[in-house]
């Protein structure tokens, strides 16, 4: 298939030449990583392909699109030119309150806009079409809630790029009939918050957060909170050098027995956390009278959490 006719839109822009590689030859061909992946999964949604500034460049269908997300008019014409396709789509644009406060497209059909407390927040729509597509809205830095409530037992992320999202505060809060969920594909470097991000998973079972890199985040207050069907958590990718507080992290996990950790695990001395361990009763040497911030460190030290060296 010649990838050039996968395209169209606006091609004047300066900002997206980089986009293509002149061969010595005289050919032409699209510099983008993973791309034939990208014409796949933009058959479901919108596909990031790049982004300079507030310009985006993207796929959709198969084609290719820019929109200026900070020029009103830009993002109108974006959104009647993708509504007017006749898929049976219509796109929305929703300005975020968290994160970097962008503004985010998204297909109405698998996400809506709602509120919670006294943020607005966009909120993936359970039954709908995406099946084991999940793609993330165009543009999106935030996670804030976003499957908040979800009522499945299983949900598939391996199409969810989370580059460049900086909360996943509450993400899968309330998630209670989740038994498994695997996010080996997420990145969280740019993550900051996670505080609340898988309280009251009631069922979960499996979770694994392996690859999660936390450098950046400050807040992990009440992460696994009432995580009562978790019996182990892998965390050796945890960096914690710019955690502030872990205030319940793990608070009545009472089935969690073990808890690994590498070296990158150091909490500083600005850590803060009561009850980080409330109701861990099935952790190695519990005691209910030591369940705070000094007992997550490793077993060697005194603390609740296994070293894997």
């Amino acid at each position: 298939m010649n990838k050039m006719k996968l395209f169209k839109g606006n091609t004047d822009n300066e900002f997206i030449k980089p986009a293509f590689i002149n061969n010595e030859d005289g050919t032409v061909k699209v510099n983008c990583d993973n791309f034939e992946e990208k014409v796949r999964l933009s058959f479901f949604s919108p596909v990031l392909l790049k982004k300079k500034g507030t310009k985006l460049v993207f796929l959709y269908k198969g084609h290719r699109y820019t929109v200026d997300v900070e020029s009103e008019e830009s993002r109108e014409n974006c959104k009647e030119t993708l509504n007017n396709l006749g898929f049976g789509h219509t796109f929305d644009w929703f300005e975020e309150e968290t994160g970097n406060k962008q503004w985010v497209l998204y297909d109405t059909d698998y996400f809506y806009a709602g509120k919670l407390g006294i943020f607005k927040y966009l909120y993936y729509k359970e039954n709908n079409a995406a099946g084991n597509t999940i793609i993330i809205p165009l543009n999106c830095s935030s996670c804030f809630h976003m499957f908040y409530n979800y009522q499945g037992r299983y949900l598939d992320l391996s199409h969810f790029d989370t580059t460049g999202i900086t909360t996943m505060e509450g993400m899968f809060s309330t998630c209670s009939n989740l038994v498994k969920l695997d996010l080996s594909n997420f990145n969280t470097e740019s993550v900051e918050n996670m505080r609340y991000m898988f309280e009251d998973c009631s069922n979960l079972f499996l979770l694994d957060v392996s690859s999660f890199s936390t450098e950046n985040v400050v807040n992990m207050e009440c992460m696994f909170f009432e995580c009562d069907s978790l019996e182990f958590l892998d965390l050796t990718s945890f960096d914690t050098a710019s955690l502030e507080s872990l205030y319940r992290m793990f608070y009545d996990c009472n089935s969690l027995q073990r808890i690994f950790v590498s070296h990158k695990w150091k909490l500083q001395e600005k850590v803060g956390g009561m009850g980080v361990f409330d109701w861990c009763t099935s952790l190695s040497r519990y005691n209910a009278e030591q369940v705070d911030a000094e007992m997550a460190k490793s077993i060697e030290q005194g603390g609740y959490l296994i070293l894997k060296k």
